[in-house]
């Protein structure tokens, strides 16, 4: 995003009520099929096999990942996270916060490992090494 965009964007943001209600919508709208397709292609899943891991139809799943639809539902996403084995993060933040949250949408930024995944669990483990006074360093 260009500086001249982003200030732009602030001052929308800043400046109209509505505009900010229509820039959270489009960001969800947008963000979330995206991710959906990220970690089903960094699994190298098809959508049937996607389907199966969700206890979905081919069609819904096709469905989820259209930005047009719109229409998941807080149990739609929690069913996913559980069908890719992954987290669910849902918090309500200030702008300054979102817009930096969807600056990246490169396929790193979206992809999302299974807890199963080698590095991920390594890195949880180390997670909880922290906050252990017998872990050593």
């Amino acid at each position: 995003m260009s500086l001249l965009s982003r200030k732009t964007l602030a001052k929308k943001l800043l400046e109209n009520r509505s505009f900010r209600k229509q820039y959270v919508w489009e960001q969800l709208k947008r963000s979330l099929p995206f991710q959906m397709r990220t970690m089903r292609d960094m699994r190298k899943w098809s959508q049937e096999r996607t389907a199966r891991e969700l206890n979905k139809t081919q069609s819904v799943i096709s469905r989820f990942e259209s930005p047009a639809y719109g229409r998941m539902t807080l149990q739609t996403l929690v069913e996913i996270a559980e069908g890719f084995d992954v987290g669910l993060l849902i918090k309500f933040v200030p702008f300054s916060r979102l817009v930096r949250e969807y600056e990246d949408v490169s396929f790193a930024a979206l992809s999302v490992a299974s807890v199963d995944d080698t590095e991920e669990a390594k890195k949880l483990e180390a997670w909880a090494a922290e906050g252990d006074p017998d872990s050593k360093p």
